[in-house]
């Protein structure tokens, strides 16, 4: 099987990018993709199943599946969460520009929305517009509203209400208070990039960015000052970007638990005193602690073994607080469900977990203590104040001294990411030589995913074992990137037999995350530099938010550039790229990732126009709206990027060139100082140099003297690595 409609004779009602995933051998996840305009299946609808699509996992002679199967309101259907973005505060003149797109809860089905508003001054005009709008989409409304500011009073705060509702009823509401200032001064917007601002994780670091547009109207674009400002002493702001665009907050330097007010101010350098603040709101939550005992969560025990030693001291906080760790161990013995005694048929013995061990990272005791046969739960509660976690391994107790298995997994809470490798290892202590090491996967039959270890194409490397020494022996098993599925978890089991016929098992669990699962990537056609808006929508994920890396185009030998650096908005205004000699479209690409880095590729072909004529006026004019306007406000990458695009930038008559210049060009000039200016003036991350890096590409060495030449992209990069 190779997709939905291998399985299911009509899949239509599942939606573009519908997928159907085995997970073991007895489990069918179908994930319905995006809406796509089709009518979608609802609770009562059916499915019903192809002929001779679905038989028992390996056997070439069972009878096939029939029949359909009826789809159940969910038990925990997807609940909306209204997110709504937008500038608090506007300039004398300027647009009003709301955004719902991040909105959560679609079930990737089409959100209806509906927009309020209310002020102590006027509001007719922007009543009649946001009905306009609630009226759109046969009156489901539109995610995103933009009205001239001129219609709402001066000084008069206008509180806008978004209602958010999904297929199945569910919905929520949230607001967004928005001042015009009759203060002649730029717009600001300040967007929270890397993290959620309604629930901050401190281990996080994120960014602050303060997007400034001038209107000629207001106020001619100029050298821009910016200087960041937050409501708590104890917060260290970063001194490198505290008065430039971006404000970059480290991991672990915010407390948790707290709504903290960032402010921007933000004005010419030539005005002090007409300045414009705004303020963002990030509510910062502590990470959960992660409870961890070594070995695994299932394991053999041999009674003759001696000393049991069970570790939890490498348990996880994120937050990497400087508090102290507290335990709590607790047993039970599964078999009869009964307290843990120490078996002695010849007394009545005492409590494994006492008094003198409840309370320690390391619970040790002699294996003799457990019964023969008897499976135990140990569990450890792990605190650190108010936070808390705990997990638990399971023991089967056997007579003898079989082998005993350490198994432990590369990373360290045991969830990954699908594009990752996946190695474990197990150590193994043993009296008798080893005979054979079996790697493979369990309980498919309870919808465990299922790895074929003898598949040599799903390894990594084949399983290895090593002598350490004598009685000791490691043994390791690599998976390879892309073959656990997404949104799957594993049983992973490793079982070792010795030449004396004994024989011990441990099992550890392995989960994938599942990353975005469906977005709709637009991009309009468009004529060559013209502003275009890069727009990503509709996406669901388990994880927000759901930031996006930079948006590659296309170029004419099939590699990408990208144009963009990473944003948590879900529309970014850019610039569309030239046209290609070689055809009338332009195919652009972008990544949507959740907070862990799983990603979903997404592109788009547009249309492009070519431009009958390009002035020298007209050059002119992009130059100053598109590069210095952009780079007054400290967008620095944006506008090398736009200059990138002009068309003496890299010149033909300059590629012909074979030797340095003399002196370097204007143009290279104008291009070197954005460069300078955004390694300067950033915090520079995987994005902006992916980004940085393709813009230097564009620019013409032949062009530059041999001075310049020597600062070009290989010292550049070293600065940002060793900074």
């Amino acid at each position: 099987m190779t997709g939905c409609d291998d399985i299911f004779d009509d899949v239509s009602g599942l939606g573009a990018g519908a997928g159907c995933y085995a997970i073991g051998t007895k489990v069918l996840v179908v994930l319905f993709g995006k809406y796509d305009g089709t009518t979608l299946l609802t609770p009562g609808d059916t499915l019903t199943l192809k002929s001779n699509s679905v038989k028992s996992f390996n056997q070439e002679y069972s009878r096939s599946g029939t029949g359909s199967e009826t789809i159940q309101s969910a038990d925990s259907p997807p609940q909306v969460t209204a997110l709504l973005s937008g500038p608090e505060t506007l300039p004398s003149c300027g647009y009003v520009k709301m955004d719902g797109r991040k909105s959560t809860g679609s079930g990737a089905r089409a959100l209806t929305y509906v927009w309020s508003v209310s002020s102590s001054g006027s509001t007719s005009a922007v009543d009649s517009t946001l009905a306009s709008i609630n009226a759109e989409n046969s009156n489901n409304g539109a995610a995103a509203v933009e009205f001239d500011g001129a219609d709402m009073d001066a000084n008069k705060p206008y509180e806008f209400t978004l209602s958010v509702t999904n297929f199945l009823g569910e919905s929520d509401s949230t607001s967004l208070t928005i001042t015009r200032s009759g203060v002649a001064a730029p717009e600001v917007k300040v967007i929270v990039e890397g993290t959620d601002a309604e629930a901050a994780l401190i281990a996080d670091s994120f960014g602050l960015t303060a997007e400034v547009k001038y209107y000629s109207a207001c106020v001619a674009a100029g050298e821009t000052q910016f200087q960041w400002s937050v409501n708590n002493s104890d917060v260290p702001l970063n001194l490198k970007t505290m008065y430039t665009r971006r404000l970059y907050v480290p991991a672990n330097t915010l407390p948790g638990g707290e709504a903290l007010e960032f402010t921007v101010r933000v004005f010419k350098s030539s005005n002090v005193s007409a300045y414009v603040e705004t303020t963002v709101t990030v509510v910062t939550i502590q990470s959960d602690l992660i409870a961890v005992i070594d070995g695994g969560k299932e394991f053999t025990v041999g009674r003759d073994s001696g000393e049991l030693v069970l570790n939890a001291d490498n348990s996880i906080d994120p937050d990497e607080e400087a508090r102290a760790w507290e335990y709590e161990w607790q047993c039970l013995q599964n078999t009869d469900n009964s307290a843990c005694w120490s078996f002695n048929p010849d007394t009545v013995g005492y409590l494994i977990i006492n008094d003198t061990n409840i309370g320690e990272s390391q619970l040790s005791f002699d294996a003799l203590s457990l019964e023969a046969d008897k499976e135990y739960i140990f569990t450890v509660t792990v605190r650190k104040d108010d936070r808390s976690a705990f997990t638990s391994v399971t023991i089967s107790a056997v007579d003898g001294n079989p082998p005993k298995i350490l198994l432990e997994f590369d990373d360290e809470d045991a969830i990954v990411n699908d594009d990752q490798y996946v190695i474990f290892s197990a150590t193994i202590t043993h009296e008798a030589d080893i005979d054979n090491i079996q790697w493979e996967t369990a309980d498919t039959d309870l919808g465990y995913g299922y790895i074929d270890f003898d598949d040599e194409s799903n390894m990594l490397f084949s399983p290895l074992s090593y002598s350490i020494f004598s009685g000791s022996t490691l043994a390791l098993v690599g998976i390879q990137k892309g073959v656990v599925s997404r949104g799957t978890e594993y049983a992973i089991t490793v079982t070792v037999e010795t030449t004396d016929g004994q024989n011990s098992t441990a099992k550890a669990y392995l989960t994938v995350r599942s990353g975005p699962t469906s977005c709709d990537f637009t991009v309009p056609d468009h004529e060559e530099l013209d502003e275009v808006v890069f727009l990503m929508e509709n996406c669901v994920t388990q994880q927000m938010p759901t930031p996006q890396l930079p948006t590659f185009v296309e170029k004419s030998d099939g590699s990408y550039e990208a144009v963009t650096e990473k944003k948590s908005e879900p529309s970014i205004n850019g610039i569309g790229k030239p046209k290609l000699d070689s055809s009338d479209t332009r195919t652009y690409l972008m990544n949507v990732c959740d907070r862990n880095d799983m990603c979903t590729e997404y592109d788009v072909t547009a249309t492009v126009t070519e431009k009958s004529s390009f002035s020298a006026a007209e050059i002119s004019d992009f130059k100053a709206n598109n590069v210095d306007a952009k780079k007054y406000a400290g967008d620095t990458l944006g506008a090398l990027t736009n200059r990138n695009m002009l068309p003496d930038a890299g010149s033909d008559e300059s590629s012909r060139r074979r030797r340095a210049a003399e002196t370097t060009s204007d143009v290279v000039t104008e291009q070197l100082e954005l460069v300078q200016l955004t390694i300067a003036n950033s915090v520079l991350d995987s994005s902006s140099v992916s980004a940085l890096i393709d813009q230097i590409e564009s620019i013409s060495t032949d062009d530059m003297n041999l001075v310049d030449q020597s600062k070009s992209r290989d010292p550049i990069l070293s600065q940002w690595s060793s900074g």
